[in-house]
């Protein structure tokens, strides 16, 4: 009964529009976001045309459930009829469904969640080696050259199917699929109506659209009015930031190296207002709201109506931050990652 109303709950939480299911829950209370982010990447990059319906998951001591081990991969990498030797390389496998595009499969519905496809993207920056690198494709060539004497002396022998040419397909299915990924999956994002917009209370990169890989930081933290400024994202504490919901559609960001807050040197209207990291108990210049841009990206609003901004334009290592009017320029837009 247990794992049956677990599974159940978690379906219905995965399948709302929202993530949160009839008893308030949200989908991240029922399964490891990360392990099915992996899922997702393995399942999609070998396009597996039974992604959406031939997963393993098992609950571990964290009382969630956990995306694998892989298998069933025999409709991957090509070997689908369907996709064989076709040039359409770009395919979307788990968002389309594959074979089974009318079922209401997990890995398709998270693809709704911006926080799911995040971690995705995260995962992907973490590996993204892999793919520039043409690791994969590089070891099953190394493989063809091992091999191709034999294949080619059985395929002269007994005539069997499989031969040297099947090698050569995976290769050729792997470059073409690195260079798709390269391009699909940093460019993730849910569709959202430009607006006021509610983003889960959590831990975040704030990452600038100026730049890939320019986030926010707060430098000589320890100091109240210390900088808020753009540094390069190393994973460093100084680069975390808790959004914490603080009523009315606003929010605290804290910084998660030092426990303060963004704050705004005043809340007078004028161009080129600092923004700093003060201890919680300034009020209203505390205070941040959220705006949906678009592609995945947000304003950040100070209580007083004023943008925040990367200084200058510039996307240089410690650029700073100050608030601005809104011009819809790319120096006043961001987005969270997990």
């Amino acid at each position: 009964d247990y794992i049956t109303s677990f599974l159940y709950d978690a379906n219905d939480a995965i399948l709302s529009s929202t993530g949160y299911n009839q008893s308030g829950a949200y989908y991240t209370e029922y399964i490891d976001t990360e392990s099915f982010a992996r899922m997702w990447m393995a399942k999609e990059y070998s396009m597996d045309w039974d992604a959406c319906v031939s997963i393993y998951m098992y609950m571990d001591e964290d009382h969630k459930l956990h995306a694998g081990p892989l298998w069933d991969n025999d409709n991957a990498f090509g070997m689908s009829e369907s996709i064989y030797n076709n040039t359409d390389i770009n395919y979307n496998v788990v968002l389309n469904g594959g074979y089974h595009s009318t079922l209401d499969s997990w890995l398709t519905k998270l693809m709704n969640f911006q926080d799911f496809l995040d971690t995705v993207k995260r995962l992907f920056r973490d590996y993204s080696y892999v793919f520039n690198n043409h690791t994969m494709s590089n070891l099953a060539s190394n493989h063809v050259s091992a091999i191709s004497a034999s294949a080619n002396m059985n395929f002269m022998l007994w005539r069997e199917k499989y031969n040297i040419t099947s090698e050569l397909y995976l290769v050729s299915f792997l470059n073409r699929r690195d260079n798709y990924f390269n391009t699909y999956v940093p460019a993730l994002e849910v569709e959202t109506e430009s607006g006021d917009y509610m983003v889960e209370d959590g831990t975040y990169y704030i990452e600038s659209s100026l730049q890939i890989d320019k986030v926010i930081e707060s430098v000589d933290g320890e100091q109240d009015g210390s900088d808020a400024v753009l540094g390069d994202y190393r994973a460093a504490e100084s680069q975390r930031f808790y959004l914490s919901s603080a009523g009315n559609g606003y929010y605290n960001i804290v910084s998660l190296d030092t426990g303060k807050l963004l704050t705004v040197d005043t809340l007078s209207r004028v161009d080129g207002t600092e923004v700093g990291f003060e201890t919680a108990g300034a009020g209203d210049r505390q205070l941040w709201k959220v705006k949906y841009s678009s592609s995945g990206y947000f304003y950040i609003i100070a209580f007083n109506g004023m943008y925040l901004t990367v200084e200058d334009a510039n996307a240089g290592a410690d650029s700073k931050l100050v608030v601005n009017v809104g011009s819809n320029s790319k120096n006043q837009k961001f987005r969270f990652i997990l």
